[in-house]
């Protein structure tokens, strides 16, 4: 072996030994991870197919529940599972009505406002294009990816 791939496998020993090292005596934590998934652009409580309210979901509702988890646990990861931005006529509202330069599209304030920590992307955020997509979550104030 070399002299470069010597003193890459000691450097690559030695990352692992102190990142094990770091575990073995770092502080214990509890942590909540809250997790919405298939969304599909239901924010309100409110069924666009049969155009009224509805207390069986809506995003917002979620809202509630979420900050009272926060409000009792002290470390809480916020993240989306994807199948967000699909999923019934406001969505396809929205996907006709892109968020133009410096604005930021409904989902991606709502969430922001809620705090989320990170959100994935399901196959869904892909049926309106790409330019929708990254109109959309450019918008967010968390990882996207």
């Amino acid at each position: 072996m070399n002299q470069l791939g010597k003193g890459t496998k000691r450097i690559s020993v030695l990352a692992v030994l102190f990142f094990v090292s770091v575990l073995a005596f770092g502080q214990k934590i509890d942590l909540t991870v809250l997790a919405t998934s298939d969304v599909h652009n239901n924010y309100l409580p409110y069924d666009y197919f049969s155009d009224m309210p509805t207390e069986q979901y809506g995003l917002v509702k979620l809202a509630t529940a979420i900050e009272a988890q926060r409000q009792t646990k002290q470390n809480v990861l916020l993240v989306d599972n994807g199948d967000t931005l699909q999923g019934n006529p406001f969505g396809e509202y929205l996907a006709k009505n892109p968020p133009q330069r410096g604005q930021i599209s409904p989902i991606m304030r709502l969430m922001n406002a809620m705090g989320y920590d990170a959100m994935t992307l399901g196959n869904h955020e892909f049926n309106y294009g790409l330019d929708y997509l990254n109109k959309v979550t450019s918008g967010a104030n968390f990882p996207v990816v």
